[in-house]
């Protein structure tokens, strides 16, 4: 309820998705906000350029391909060209990708409704100083968005998880336990949805609980921990475990076997399930093609989901030929990796 902060000069701390919203929503009835968003972040609005949900455009299988840095950069200059993040002060200097999702969030800062600051140094009484030496005065109300950090000092020492480092295997299993009887599921921040995940991720503890999936050995979960810590590192060395929802979809599918991967899916004589799954967004139905828990209806589950979400939008209805015109179109990104990879096919030939 925005009610008590009607004509107040507000400050909102915080860069993630609830920062956003409070932000927005209190705007409508303050004099001023102020949203502190530290090192900034990556907003997205909820629909992409063709008018379908963001996440039909940022989660497909073939963006888990490319290597983390390569992906992040692409996603950024996706972002970017919607949104002039440095204009809006939200440019983010950290290495990661913090997607916020917001649609109204750069109309308030563009109608100064919203002014966005970095870092805060110091609070004395009703002022605020900021790191770059500004001084907000006549600040009524401080509202912290700053999230929780990650504890787990109830846990035994032995499992290693007393540090801000955490030893887990694909995020799920402390790797100094003995008998691996212990899974953490929904420990994690992602650039999209949980419960994609924490579906993917229980079904790794059961498998592995029931003994229907044998977990690697010692050293190689080790070095699968050290891997994902490598990526949460940041560059003043403490640590943030925020990843991209797709590259944790396929390494938790790939572990346990329901993976729908583009060859075995081409050879097998289902070269159109293949290009789906690996160009189209990655539904949690899609791990359900192949493997353990496979589903006879995951196939049709996919065709189905693009076309009852339009359905859901679309009252009036169009002549065929517009229809037609329309699904001509291909999504950005799908345009950019289309045209990457006939510039690395011709590369290989030619060169």
């Amino acid at each position: 309820d925005a009610a008590p902060f009607h004509d107040k000069t507000v400050l909102v701390v915080g860069s993630a998705n609830s920062a956003a919203d409070i932000a927005v929503e209190v705007s409508n009835v303050a004099k001023q906000v102020y949203l502190s968003v530290g090192d900034g972040m990556c907003l997205s609005g909820r629909f992409t350029g063709n008018g379908l949900p963001s996440d039909f455009q940022l989660k497909r299988a073939i963006h888990a391909w490319l290597p983390t840095n390569l992906a992040i950069r692409i996603f950024s200059w996706l972002l970017h060209k919607r949104i002039n993040h440095r204009v809006l002060g939200l440019l983010y200097t950290g290495k990661e990708l913090p997607i916020v999702v917001n649609d109204e969030l750069q109309a308030r800062i563009m109608s100064g409704k919203i002014k966005v600051i970095g870092h805060l140094r110091e609070f004395r009484g009703d002022e605020v100083e900021t790191v770059d030496g500004r001084v907000l005065t006549g600040v009524n109300n401080v509202i912290n968005a700053t999230g929780y950090k990650h504890d787990f000092s109830m846990m035994d020492k032995s499992l290693g998880l007393d540090k801000e480092e955490l030893n887990l295997f694909k995020q799920v299993f402390p790797i100094h336990e003995e008998h691996h009887t212990l899974a953490l599921v929904g420990c994690i921040r992602l650039s999209g949805p949980m419960p994609p995940t924490i579906e993917l991720q229980s079904r790794l503890a059961a498998y592995s609980f029931s003994g229907r999936h044998k977990l690697p050995a010692f050293e190689a979960m080790k070095a699968d921990s050290e891997r994902w810590n490598s990526m949460a590192r940041r560059s003043d060395g403490s640590y943030r475990y925020a990843f991209m929802s797709i590259m944790v979809y396929e390494e938790l599918a790939a572990e346990i076997g329901v993976a729908p991967h583009f060859w075995p899916l081409f050879f097998s004589g289902k070269p159109r399930l293949a290009l789906k799954s690996l160009l189209g967004p990655a539904f949690p139905f899609n791990y359900r093609l192949i493997g353990p828990g496979a589903w006879q209806g995951a196939e049709s589950a996919m065709d189905k989901a693009l076309e009852e979400n339009k359905q859901a939008l679309s009252y009036r209805t169009l002549p065929n030929e517009l229809q037609f015109r329309e699904s001509l179109n291909v999504p950005a990104s799908v345009k950019f990796f289309m045209m990457l990879s006939v510039c690395i096919c011709f590369y290989l030939y030619f060169m």
